[in-house]
């Protein structure tokens, strides 16, 4: 099993109302300014089916939102996918451009926080 946290930020680019649907093969949860938005489990079975599950979040456009997903595999290959649309955005997974690291290290972890640009 593996288990991972990726946390950064969110800007949005028009203020409205997005929906998160989050995919993951055994269980992830997506949090926005430390509120639960998406739990996707999968109930500890053990097929290739992945949970998926959304919520809806308003956005004020030019705002950076805190954001993390964790996400947990206990069997088989581990995969999460984090998708949004919205009045004006079709479905799509959220694109690296609205995202920003938080450049925080995870205490405890031995490894190093590296950021990368795109």
């Amino acid at each position: 099993g593996v288990s991972a946290r990726w946390t950064g930020f969110l800007k949005v680019p028009i203020g409205e109302a997005y929906t998160f649907t989050l995919e993951a093969n055994d269980g992830a949860r997506l949090y926005i300014d430390g509120k639960l938005v998406v739990a996707a489990e999968n109930g500890g079975t053990t097929t290739s089916t992945r949970a998926a599950r959304s919520g809806t979040v308003a956005f004020e456009a030019g705002v950076l939102y805190r954001l993390r997903v964790e996400m947990q595999d206990r069997s088989g290959r581990a995969a999460v996918h984090l998708y949004w649309q919205s009045d004006r955005t079709p479905r799509q997974l959220v694109p690296s451009f609205f995202l920003y690291p938080s450049g925080e290290h995870i205490s405890g972890s031995p490894f190093p926080l590296k950021v990368f640009a795109t």
